[in-house]
């Protein structure tokens, strides 16, 4: 889609638009959101595992998984992006650069990519482990409706959380090379990448560098990639200039200047693990996440209007 066809919408349509239609042509029918994870999934698993057929190098243990993948690959073809992410898709990347280009001084533009901030599955997979049913998920021939019963014990926000987690809010630029800071230690949590940000800004000689060691925990090029991201970091000045140029109010304490630290998506989760072990934690996790998206969706798209109307 071309960014004046999508400007088209009215603003609560850009807010919740599920930037996975670009890559994926979902029939009608398909708007469940756990129906939805799944295909788009699948589709990764499969495309992935095709090259490994292709050199007779797929494990035994991966064959049912693929041809189940496959078969959802193959009902999806027509229309579809091969090896497309929604992430880095032409629609999403566009918005991204006209937004960070309307904020005087935002580095690196030529070179930024995009990101996506919180994931879904590093914590479907917690919750459906703590319901003994991971291998819903890890198979993907579940039907929506029994993925969906087996949630129901961490309330509606699952749902919001998974509705919310490929629309605008939940994208952001980061330097080319220099995505998904930090899988080891903040396992994809954007508030725990916040709280690093945060310390780097707020600290000087060897606290900067502890932090973005902690981005980069088991990057194999973390090094290269520490000294990128913290010449990213430094361009911005100021923890209250990243916030502001990202459109990250809605993830730190106070909604105007200085800001102050970042939201917490459960209590405790800045000095404890960075995954949830509880239910109660998950149930926190879907619930302030989601609103974080949400509002940062809406944050965003106010913003784009006026750009794109100016």
């Amino acid at each position: 889609m071309e960014l004046k066809d999508f400007m088209h919408k009215t603003d609560p349509e850009v807010a919740a638009y599920d930037f996975r239609e670009e890559i994926v042509p979902f029939a009608p029918e398909e708007t469940d959101e756990f129906q939805r994870h799944i295909i788009y999934k699948a589709i990764g698993i499969a495309e992935r595992d095709m090259k490994d057929v292709e050199k007779g190098e797929i494990p035994d243990d991966r064959w049912l998984a693929y041809h189940e993948a496959r078969d959802i690959y193959n009902a999806h073809r027509e229309g579809m992006v091969p090896d497309g992410d929604a992430d880095s898709c032409p629609l999403v990347l566009e918005i991204l650069r006209e937004l960070a280009g309307r904020q005087s001084g935002y580095p690196l533009l030529p070179e930024l990519k995009g990101d996506v901030m919180n994931s879904i599955q590093t914590t479907l997979n917690l919750a459906l482990e703590l319901t003994s049913q991971r291998d819903m998920v890890k198979r993907y021939v579940a039907a929506p409706t029994s993925l969906t019963d087996k949630l129901e014990v961490f309330g509606p926000d699952a749902r919001r959380f998974l509705k919310a987690a490929y629309t605008l809010g939940n994208f952001i630029p980061c330097p080319a090379g220099c995505n998904r800071p930090g899988k080891s230690l903040t396992k994809d949590y954007w508030d725990l990448t916040m709280w690093y940000i945060y310390l780097w800004f707020r600290g000087a000689g060897a606290q900067k560098e502890a932090a973005l060691e902690r981005l980069f925990w088991d990057d194999r090029y973390a090094k290269l990639h520490m000294k990128t991201y913290g010449d990213w970091l430094a361009q911005f000045g100021s923890w209250e200039d990243f916030v502001e140029k990202n459109y990250l109010q809605d993830y730190t304490e106070w909604s105007q200047r200085p800001y102050g630290r970042p939201k917490e998506f459960w209590d405790g989760h800045f000095e404890g693990s960075p995954t949830p072990k509880t239910a109660e934690q998950i149930k926190a996790f879907f619930s302030r996440a989601a609103a974080c998206i949400e509002m940062r969706s809406a944050r965003m798209v106010r913003e784009l209007g006026r750009e794109m109307s100016a």
